[in-house]
This record gives C-alpha cells, structure tokens and sequence, in this order.
C-alpha cells in the first residue's frame, strides 16, 4: 500500500457494498505470460450512507449505474481521480438546487466496457486485440464482465427503477469495430425489455461528433446540445436530466 493511495480514501458517506455479487468475484487476476499480470474489476458498488450526507435530497433507495470505458486503479478501500470526482463534485442538473449525486442516491454503482484495469488506453488496445490475454483456458473476461451488469440489473430492478450515466468516451476512435462491438453488447443489455422497463433517466455530460457519451475528465459546459445520442440509446434519452461540473 503506497503513500499516494493512502491519499485518496473515500469520502465518510461513502463505503464499497461487497467484493463479491451472487457468489461472483468482482475483482480477477491472472497471471498468463512471466511479463502480464493483469488485473480485473467488474464492479465497484458503492452505498451511500445519507446520515453522513450533509442536505440529503434523496427520497427512495435509487440506483446510479456509472458505465465507463475501463477501470483504473479504484477498489474497495482506495479510489482514483474519476471515482472520487464522481463521488463528490458531480452533480444532477435542472433538478430543484441541483444536487450532487451523492446526495440524490443511496446506492452508485460502477460498471465499464471493458473490465481490464489499466488508466492507459493503448495498453487496453494491446490487452482487447490479444485473443490471449482477453480470453484463458477458464475465463472469457468480456463475457464475465457482461454476466457481472446482468446480474448487477437482475438485483436492482427487484427494489424498482435505476438511472444510467453514459461516460464511455470515443470507443470507436481508440478501438475501432472491436470497442464498437463491446459498446453494443453491453448497451443491448439494457435495452433487454425488462431491465429498459426500469430505466428511468439517462445522464451525460456531453455527446461528441460521433454520438458517444464523453468520458468524466472531459470539462463540461454549463449548457449542453444534444447533437447525437449514445449508440444504440437514441429513444431513451431525457434531455431534462443532464450531468455537468
């Protein structure tokens, strides 16, 4: 445990629900060649514990799920950049004194396309186009981590309606067909009729040229256009609900 991670501790009311979903790691290491040992998280569930939230707005135990791109360094004690901006400065917008999200839900839940632990986007090129390391005698990591959402969904929609927010950045750009391809296979997940039935509100900060929810780093404007929505989400998007910093 390194100096730098013992920095960046989650704030008080906020606390990770498990490591493990229905008998599922959510956490995976392997080791496959002497030079790779990489990492997986499917999952980082956080509970939001309202006495410890200054102005609590929440009125139900709601889901935020975070769909991202990939995961960096955040785990169950220790968070990076993004998940602690998540955690603490982002807020709901057009929503009566605009809340921060921590102070909206009580449970956020943080799930990604790919779930290979990296902060660099050429190393997750390198790890998606080797058929070696994406796949192992007894793990389809891609596959796994879309069991990971079914599951997460199947849980979630027993206590009622969840809100998504989109913050993939530009799949096609980094990966090409293959990203685009992980896109759609996680997207369609949601678009499954029961877990849309429970789809109440689609957040993002901003949608790029080519239709893609940015990613969180990106700065946001105060006001947004929406030109394009995230792939394959066009009917499900509400533009009275959009997330900026």
């Amino acid at each position: 445990m390194t100096p730098a991670l013992e920095k960046v501790i989650y704030p008080i009311y906020a606390t990770v629900k498990s490591t493990k979903l229905n008998g599922h790691n959510l956490y995976d290491r392997h080791i496959q060649l002497p030079e790779i040992n990489d990492c997986y998280r499917y999952l980082l569930p956080f509970n939001i514990d309202h006495e410890n939230v200054e102005d609590w707005r929440g009125l139900s135990t709601k889901t935020l799920i975070v769909l991202m791109m990939n995961p960096s360094i955040a785990n169950d004690h220790y968070g990076d950049p993004t998940t602690l901006k998540l955690l603490k400065e982002y807020y709901l917008q057009n929503v009566e004194n605009q809340p921060k999200l921590y102070q909206f839900y009580e449970h956020i839940d943080l799930i990604n396309i790919f779930p290979y632990v990296n902060s660099q986007t050429t190393k997750v090129k390198e790890w998606l186009n080797d058929s070696n390391r994406t796949t192992t005698a007894t793990t389809n990591y891609l596959k796994a981590n879309q069991n990971i959402i079914q599951i997460l969904l199947q849980q979630i929609t027993k206590q009622g309606k969840y809100d998504l927010l989109v913050a993939t950045g530009n799949l096609n750009d980094y990966f090409g067909k293959k990203g685009t391809v992980q896109y759609v296979n996680v997207m369609n997940i949601f678009n499954e009729e029961h877990n849309k039935h429970y789809l109440d509100k689609i957040l993002y900060k901003r949608i790029n040229g080519t239709g893609y929810a940015c990613h969180l780093s990106i700065p946001g404007d105060k006001t947004f256009e929406l030109t394009r929505s995230p792939k394959p989400f066009a009917e499900l998007f509400d533009e009275s609900y959009q997330l900026h910093i």
